[in-house]
């Protein structure tokens, strides 16, 4: 069977990243401390009230997220559909130079829409495209229905740019990753009779600990794409 990079890239790169960065690190550092008897903490009910509310939180941050990213997948086909309905009422222009004229424009202010997603457009540049589209409907018989159409466009690219740029509540980031730090070292200095009860203890904590932090930042913004129009990061 084929193997498929693509697809294995999104389901497990994210899970790579982390046993690299934080667990595999983590252990050896938790074993360095054993070996030299410096875990002296309890695994007592205060590391597992602060385990508790950071999942807690890191649910009300994925709940947020989420919210966000459920509805980009409907704005760029709702995106898509307003410029196909341009172009179908476009079609029915009889003069040919003037239709063609307007399919130009709209290939333009399409690839401004493109571009402003890959960072090489200005958010500014794409409501100057989309207002341009007046300059062509003067000229179509049906023009009530396009100049309808154009304040759908404008909203859903309005309502783009808010998703773009409102990052979800810093300063619950900055709460949920110092409880996540703050459990995941009270873990390597914890006492236990086994080792690998520790080791599994941590590795199984710093994992969907630092997991899911990385994965709502990267869902934080839908729309983010790299320079060559691919996408950025796993989500």
């Amino acid at each position: 069977m084929k193997l498929n990079l693509t697809a294995f890239r999104e389901k497990w790169i994210l899970s790579i990243k982390v046993l690299i960065i934080i667990v595999i690190p983590g252990l050896i550092v938790q074993y360095v401390i054993r070996s030299k008897g410096l875990n002296v903490l309890d695994m007592n009910i205060i590391i597992a009230s602060l385990l508790t509310g950071a999942v807690f939180l890191i649910g009300f941050m994925l709940a947020g997220t989420l919210q966000d990213f459920k509805e980009s997948e409907q704005l760029i086909g709702n995106l898509a559909t307003s410029l196909l309905s341009i172009q179908d009422t476009n079609r029915l222009q009889k003069n040919a130079a003037k239709r063609k004229a307007f399919l130009s424009y709209l290939i333009t202010a399409t690839k401004t829409i493109k571009y402003w997603l890959e960072k090489k457009k200005k958010y500014s540049d794409v409501l100057g495209s989309i207002s341009g589209l007046s300059a062509h409907f003067r000229f179509l018989s049906n023009s009530d229905r396009v100049e309808d159409e154009q304040k759908i466009l404008r909203q859903i690219i309005i309502r783009i740019h808010v998703i773009k740029e409102t990052t979800f509540i810093k300063a619950g980031y900055t709460i949920m990753e110092i409880i996540s730090a703050t459990v995941i070292i009270l873990i390597m200095f914890s006492q236990s009779d086994i080792y690998l009860l520790a080791a599994a203890t941590y590795a199984a904590s710093s994992f969907t600990l630092v997991y899911m932090i990385m994965l709502i930042r990267d869902m934080d913004d839908p729309f983010e794409f790299s320079a060559d129009g691919g996408k950025s990061g796993v989500a």
